[in-house]
């Protein structure tokens, strides 16, 4: 018997049994959850069967891992959870008694949040911030404004749409902006519910000034600790749609209105660079454009731009930060070839792939930006071989029309593989085109023929004339060729 009792009391100790649960009440929908001390069976078993709540058939079972839970229960009720025998695990155990845990799920804690980090509200609506609380008839709400000359420092940092603890929000308070409001906001609290709210932004800033504005929520009387998150919105309120393109001309902007689309003239337009200096300003025009001298965004170090500031009257102010990456379309299949510089040179081979001994014709054409031809440009052909070996170099002075043509001779012993014709205008420099072709022992079928008879059927002893039409497939009559066919005679059950 003390060695069935020595059994007993080490399986209860160390075989399969429950070690631990966790109530899960802070959600809308909270569940019951034991940890086991073994894995359980991944397939086959349904622990359903195995699991009561107030001796009733649970409405949910969740099993994964070591964990059961129990779900579609409900805020600020008592359960009586039972795990009955039976209930196996991986290793093949099983709970050999009934395991009950009496659990008071509570109602949810205090919590506030916004529904998203979007922050550009319209200028042209009645403006609010909606925001989601549970259990609270009120919310202590503080706004903060950062002015537009602290926008470089705010952008080059890590605060810039993020959740804010206690000691980001003094930092800003202190250093980079200052409060412009606080007060409570009541909410119609429903228990244990989501509850939404307007934030109304007009009344809390009847007049505003550029900047962005940062808006937290918490608990009323809730205690401050700098290392807790507080629901943070940013946002700015603006009617200005900013939009910019890089090209060779510069940094152009377009303005539009986000209300109706249209482009907006007569926009304040200023490039900050990351150390806060102005590197320029501009006005938009009657299209909603400006643009800026390219010299400016070739800054580097506290030169680079960092901040696109737009601003129309008084209260109309918005920014666009200058350091994220633009808009990437290479997986839209738009990429299209590399933008041209001030010179912009296309090569070609008249075909792919040559035959040792052949001569490669090369072609090129010279424009400039404005796709109009530059004449007498002397470009330096420099073909070379597969094996990275300069072969031969071939300058072209370009006269005719910015058109070029150069011959390669290929050597009967000419090196098979891919070979590369780079194009430059300084050799010393990077080429501002290439092409590459083969060269094998082989050249691809060029020719297409086209076989017909001046007779259908042909009986015993006639004489039937057959054509062949042959042509090069780049169009020329394929003439003065010698022809080799094979004539098939063959017996067939079916006559057509």
């Amino acid at each position: 018997p003390w060695v069935t009792a020595a059994y007993q009391d080490l399986k209860a100790r160390k075989g399969f049994r429950v070690v631990d649960h966790t109530v899960d009440a802070d959600t809308s929908a909270p569940r019951i959850c034991a940890q086991f001390s073994e894995d359980l069976v991944k397939t086959g078993v349904d622990y359903s069967q195995f699991v009561t709540v107030d001796n009733a058939a649970p409405k949910g079972v969740e099993a994964k891992d070591k964990q059961i839970c129990v779900e579609g229960l409900e805020h600020g009720q008592h359960y009586d959870v039972t795990f009955r025998p039976g209930l196996p695990a991986a290793i093949g155990e099983v709970i050999s008694t009934p395991v009950v845990l009496s659990i008071y799920v509570q109602d949810r804690a205090p919590s506030a949040r916004f529904t998203g980090d979007s922050f550009v509200l319209p200028a042209g609506a009645r403006r609010g911030i909606p925001v989601v609380t549970v259990n609270m008839s009120a919310a202590e709400m503080k706004l903060y404004r950062i002015g537009d000359r602290s926008l470089t420092q705010l952008l080059s940092g890590y605060q810039f749409l993020r959740q804010l603890d206690g000691y980001d929000i003094s930092n800003i308070s202190d250093q980079m902006g200052e409060p412009v409001w606080q007060g409570q906001l009541d909410i119609a609290n429903d228990l244990n519910k989501e509850v939404t709210t307007s934030f109304p932004v007009d009344e809390a800033l009847p007049q505003r000034k550029p900047g962005v504005y940062v808006l937290t929520a918490q608990p009323v009387d809730e205690n401050d600790n700098d290392y807790d998150s507080r629901a943070t919105q940013w946002f700015v309120v603006s009617d200005i749609g900013l939009s910019t393109y890089t090209g060779q001309d510069g940094l152009n902007v377009f303005a539009r209105s986000l209300g109706t689309a249209k482009p907006i003239s007569g926009a304040e337009l200023t490039l900050l660079a990351r150390n806060n200096e102005i590197l320029g300003t501009a006005t938009t025009d009657a299209e909603g454009r400006a643009v800026f001298n390219p010299g400016l965004t070739r800054g580097d170090g506290g030169m680079v731009p960092a901040v696109l500031t737009a601003k129309q009257g008084d209260s109309d102010f918005v920014f666009l930060d200058m350091g994220r990456a633009g808009f990437d379309l290479s997986d839209r299949g738009v990429t299209g070839r590399p933008a041209p510089g001030a010179l912009d040179v296309y090569a070609w081979t008249e075909r792919g792939i040559y035959r040792a001994g052949e001569d490669v014709h090369v072609a090129a054409l010279a424009r400039d930006g404005a796709a109009k031809a530059v004449e007498n440009l002397p470009l330096t052909f420099i073909f070379t071989r597969p094996d990275g070996v300069e072969n031969r170099r071939i300058v072209s002075d370009g006269a005719s029309a910015g058109g070029h043509a150069v011959d390669l001779p290929l050597e009967p012993n000419a090196m098979r593989g891919t070979w590369t014709v780079a194009i430059h205008t300084d050799p010393k420099q990077a080429a501002v085109a290439s092409q590459m072709f083969l060269v094998e022992d082989f050249v691809p079928d060029r020719i297409e023929f086209d076989l017909s008879s001046d007779k259908q059927e042909i009986a015993q002893g006639e004489t039937a004339n057959v054509t062949v039409d042959g042509r090069f497939l780049y169009g020329a009559p394929a003439a003065g060729l010698a022809l080799e066919g094979e004539l098939t005679l063959s017996t067939i059950r079916e006559w057509d």
